[in-house]
């Protein structure tokens, strides 16, 4: 990925020549000025997503008239569904599934494009399954059908990847019940919150679905080895290359929409935000990034002192900061990657998600090259 120089938005410089705090602005930053934004405030979950907002967030300034807050995960969806609309987030990065049920008609929020492309990777101690599936082109998984898998997520965007990656190569699969009764015939998912719920000594699960970077922690820790990462089995075991940045990579996994009354009230400040976010992910791939200075950007934009962020600066190598997966795509190129996915998750469980309008999709921004 060629790296672009940092486009920063100068909203300093627009308020002194007249929009002094922005005062003159309506709710949702709507008003005759298309420039500025007004108290624009933008969420995210931890995480990956987190760390694509990271060098946004670590030149932060109280003038900005952006305010950036981060979320455990678990709440990201309740920052877009309250009844009323001043309270919810003016921008908000949350999984393609949520957003997919909660906004996908695009009356009240659109869709700015994927703030990260697939940070799932599959770890195990099994040298004899990770032979299997490094063998040859093809990705073979059928090593699997008899053996236990442990997902994280399994009803959401994790657990539901996996499934239709399973029901891609023609894998039958169930998830265990209470009853942890394993199929001969099939490949059994055994639902874990996340990378931390992993019990290394426990010989009766093959492998296991996780999440970068916490699935790094394992690999340091407790001796898994990375097999390989989701979005090589989502496209069958091919592996898809474009250096012309014209192809989506991996799969759609959070997505960052804003408000339509702000999109329509200040479409040139949206434009401006989001070469300021593309640069933001592009910069986690140069020398600015690293373990600490992303942390701290994360942690001093927490909305709650008290959550502890689960990225770790030990871990955060250069390695796996790009196996986070964290780059901004509008949606020129990530939109036919988006209702693909959607229709793929669909297909495994009707309720997951659901199938979104046209509309939802903004088309006002392109990537500068």
């Amino acid at each position: 990925m060629k790296t672009k120089k940092w486009l920063a938005v100068a909203l300093s410089s627009v308020m002194t020549l007249g929009m002094v705090a922005f005062g003159g602005c309506a709710e949702d930053g709507e008003g005759s000025d298309n420039s500025g934004a007004a108290d624009v405030t933008v969420y995210m979950p931890d995480g990956a997503p987190a760390m694509a907002f990271a060098k946004l967030m670590a030149e932060d300034t109280e003038q900005d008239g952006v305010t950036y807050r981060v979320v455990n995960p678990a709440v990201i969806a309740t920052k877009v569904t309250n009844s009323d609309m001043s309270k919810n987030a003016d921008l908000c990065a949350l999984p393609l599934t949520a957003a997919s049920k909660l906004l996908g008609t695009g009356e009240k929020y659109q869709m700015m494009g994927v703030v990260t492309n697939g940070n799932l990777c599959v770890l195990s101690k099994d040298e004899a399954f990770s032979a299997a599936v490094v063998a040859g082109e093809y990705k073979d998984l059928s090593y699997l059908v008899g053996k236990t898998v442990g997902v994280m997520q399994i009803n959401n965007v994790p657990g539901l990847t996996f499934k239709s990656i399973l029901d891609e190569y023609g894998l039958e699969w169930q998830v265990l019940g209470n009853d942890g009764s394993v199929a001969a015939d099939k490949v059994n998912l055994k639902a874990i919150a996340d990378a931390t719920a992993i019990d290394p000594t426990d010989e009766n699960v093959t492998c296991y679905v996780v999440a970068e970077p916490a699935a790094s922690v394992q690999v340091k820790k407790n001796a898994f080895e990375k097999v390989c990462s989701l979005d090589l089995l989502y496209n069958g075991g091919e592996v898809i290359e474009d250096c012309t940045g014209q192809t989506f990579l991996g799969y759609p996994q959070a997505v960052l929409v804003a408000k339509k009354s702000l999109v329509e009230a200040k479409t040139e400040w949206i434009n401006s935000f989001l070469d300021d976010l593309s640069a933001s992910t592009e910069a986690l791939y140069t020398d600015w990034a690293n373990g600490e200075t992303i942390v701290s950007a994360v942690t001093a934009h927490q909305e709650d002192p008290a959550y502890k962020t689960t990225l770790n600066a030990t871990v955060l190598s250069r390695d796996v900061i790009a196996a986070c997966a964290a780059r901004f795509t509008g949606n020129s190129i990530a939109m036919s990657a988006v209702n693909a996915y959607l229709a793929r998750v669909i297909a495994v469980d009707a309720a997951s998600a659901k199938a979104v309008s046209e509309g939802f999709f903004y088309q006002g921004w392109t990537a500068k090259n």
